[in-house]
């Protein structure tokens, strides 16, 4: 094949194959060259493994599709007494009930209780 010859056959294969996802083409693309054996081999091989590999992806996107989860209750609210201790230990206590939205850090290193909704 001339240079011409190949610039024509690549302009070709191109346009065959350009709608296809860049990671699906990285990935078909491999698959042909671990495949082929004759150029002419290359264009339909990279074909044949980009549609499996988008209908691999459209079956996962099935499978992820959003499930209605039941909602978590609100955190509980702390008396002043809970409050306070939990304040004062600066521990494990402290950052479970950060993290569970009933303390709040006032970004100076005060914190201050979550109020009723």
């Amino acid at each position: 094949m001339g240079d011409g010859e190949a610039v024509d056959w690549l302009s070709v294969a191109l346009g065959e194959v350009n709608h296809y996802p860049a990671d699906v083409l990285d990935y078909a693309t491999a698959e042909a060259r671990r495949t082929c054996t004759h150029h002419a081999q290359i264009v339909p091989a990279v074909i044949a493994a980009a549609e499996e590999r988008m209908a691999h992806r459209r079956r996962m996107a099935e499978l992820s599709a959003p499930i209605d989860l039941p909602k978590l209750p609100a955190p509980p609210l702390l008396s002043d007494e809970e409050f306070d201790r939990i304040v004062s230990e600066r521990g494990l206590a402290l950052s479970s009930h950060l993290d569970r939205g009933v303390i709040i850090s006032n970004g100076d290193g005060t914190f201050r209780r979550r109020e009723a909704p």
